[in-house]
């Protein structure tokens, strides 16, 4: 009898040792939970598709903030200079954009937290009809270069629009260390496709610069 009772004694220990080391192991691989994400948004657009709208400052889950600057291009060092004045109303517009411009972009992405963090940026706008070959281009943190997709067919008042092309997707935003604010910079221009034929020339409007959280 005393030989079954010390079994199970020792049964019971072996199962609460179990459970203890189950315990501290999952409590151990806990991550912080992630406020917000998804696109935090603005103006009141409304998107049919995923009712989503763009504020006049940007912010996601982790408080990140960012800023668009205009740059120009010397053309004989091909420096870009960027202005010290933000987009107003984080938009753009040219009456008339034709084959031989260049709009140069620098989005500056600030992270007051003191963890790093992945966001996204995405562009929302419109081209007339007769502008078919502008392109977004990216040259920093990558090199790519993708078409505007039109995901409005209808075309009645003159004009393509574009909405949520990805600038960047998973982009790293520094932390903030030794009570400074951690910034990262995504470099990226609006050029014509040289082999587009066609008039290709009128109005480019970027009405949303739009970050994301991931």
């Amino acid at each position: 009898m005393t030989t079954k009772r010390f079994l199970r004694f020792q049964i019971i220990l072996l199962i609460l040792l179990a459970v203890t080391l189950i315990g501290n192991t999952f409590s151990w691989a806990t991550r912080p939970a992630v406020k917000g994400g998804g696109f935090m948004n603005s103006k009141e657009n409304d998107y049919a598709a995923i009712k989503l709208v763009t504020p006049d400052y940007y912010v996601n889950g982790n408080s990140c903030t960012a800023v668009t600057y205009m740059g120009t291009r010397n053309e004989t060092t091909g420096e870009i200079t960027y202005s010290e004045q933000p987009l107003s109303n984080n938009s753009f517009n040219d009456k008339n954009f034709v084959k031989s411009d260049v709009h140069y972009f620098k989005t500056v992405i600030t992270n007051p937290t003191e963890t790093a963090t992945h966001v996204s940026l995405f562009v929302t706008g419109k081209t007339a009809t007769t502008l078919t070959g502008a392109r977004l281009g990216v040259s920093s943190p990558v090199t790519d270069r993708k078409a505007l997709f039109v995901i409005d067919n209808d075309t009645s008042d003159g004009y393509y629009n574009f909405e949520f092309i990805p600038v960047v997707s998973q982009f790293e935003v520094n932390s903030a260390k030794d009570g400074k604010n951690g910034t990262s910079s995504v470099e990226w221009y609006i050029f014509m496709d040289a082999g587009i034929t066609g008039t290709n020339e009128g109005e480019l409007e970027i009405s949303n610069i739009i970050l994301s959280n991931n």
